[in-house]
């Protein structure tokens, strides 16, 4: 195995904790979309903090497609 710096371990933490998150999250809509309706979602929904929370997951799943692509090429 190599030796990492600081940095690089840093950094293979905090991608574990963002494997975690991201699981974390799927399961959650998981047990919402199992459990609710869709209509009772967006009733109960803070539309603005919903909007929020999509616009962020979206430039997230962006970035981390960016990442995959470059990664297969």
């Amino acid at each position: 195995m190599e030796n990492l710096t600081l940095q690089e371990i840093r950094l293979v933490a905090d991608l574990r904790l963002l494997h975690s998150a991201a699981n974390n999250l799927l399961g959650i809509i998981g047990q919402i979309k199992t459990r609710h309706s869709q209509v009772k979602v967006e009733e109960l929904a803070d539309p603005v903090a919903l909007l929020v929370t999509v616009r962020e997951v979206q430039e997230a799943t962006d970035w981390l497609v960016g990442l995959n692509q470059h990664s297969a090429s």
